[in-house]
């Protein structure tokens, strides 16, 4: 019963991104498209969504979601 345990927090280990690393990656790219649209006058808002939203992303997995709200 020890080895599956150890494989399984292996995996586990494995599939769990860094998420602060991640996070600010996607905190600074929305930080410069915001201040793009500042710039342009565009009365919209960029956000993240998906995955990285709700906390859910997998290592490996560099995909991020990002919607512009426009008002």
């Amino acid at each position: 019963m020890i080895a599956l345990k150890e494989v399984l927090d292996q995996a586990l280990i494995e599939i769990t991104p860094e998420k602060k690393l991640i996070l600010g990656e996607v905190g600074e790219t929305l930080k410069r498209l915001n201040a793009e649209l500042r710039k342009r006058r565009i009365r919209a808002t960029a956000v993240a969504a998906g995955s990285v939203a709700k906390g859910t992303f997998l290592h490996n997995d560099y995909d991020c979601d990002i919607f512009v709200k426009f008002r």
